[in-house]
């Protein structure tokens, strides 16, 4: 284990002992500090070394306890959960949540990194707690409004994202329905697992 490991996995023993009685905001807070804290992959070769790799391991589960992963998942399917049967579903679950951490967390902490991004705005949103988050790049000149919606559990964890208003859940809701509408709920299992397997043989992989 590297040095920069060695030091996240210490501090992930203060943000557990304080999460629980974190409002949205300062949850807010401290998970743009965490996805910064997600190491990229090498400019030259588009690969992650090993110590990188080690150190993204860590970083992930701690940027787990923010999101409501298994909720997320749920919702985004129960539209169209009818159609699939008890294996299928479990099989979705893993799949896509496997997927979001992949694909989303490395994205996510790329743009902490660059955007310098300011809570603008924190407001309540039915049961749940919304926290808009201003970005911007200046390499791309492009400013971005993403808006955390928390709900209250044990600790308060992300339901949705909504990026410049268009939800996140909504959008996988819409897509995955016109999948399982053409073919069926075996063919969006296949596109999700095949998207995966290209994505864990790809030099690319942050894990």
């Amino acid at each position: 284990m590297n040095l920069l490991s060695t030091v996240f996995i210490m501090s992930l023993v203060c943000n557990a002992a304080t999460a629980s009685t974190q409002d949205p905001k300062a949850r807010t807070e401290s998970l743009i500090k965490t996805l910064a804290q997600i190491e990229k992959a090498d400019s030259a070769t588009g690969a992650y070394t090993q110590p990188a790799r080690e150190h993204n391991r860590a970083v992930f589960k701690d940027v787990d306890t923010y999101f409501d992963l298994k909720g997320f998942s749920a919702s985004a399917i129960a539209p169209h959960k009818a159609k699939f049967n008890t294996k299928q579903l479990q099989s979705f679950h893993e799949t896509f949540m496997q997927l979001l951490r992949i694909v989303a967390y490395p994205k996510s902490g790329a743009f902490m990194k660059d955007a310098k991004p300011t809570i603008k705005n924190v407001e309540p949103q039915n049961k749940n707690v919304a926290v808009m988050v201003r970005g911007y790049s200046a390499a791309d000149d492009f400013e971005s409004h993403t808006t955390f919606v928390w709900s209250k559990q044990k600790m308060w964890r992300i339901a949705d994202v909504q990026f410049d208003g268009a939800s996140l859940l909504q959008d996988y809701r819409n897509q995955f329905g016109r999948i399982v509408e053409k073919e069926g709920a075996d063919g969006l299992l296949k596109k999700l697992q095949d998207r995966l397997a290209k994505e864990k043989a790809s030099k690319g992989m942050p894990l």
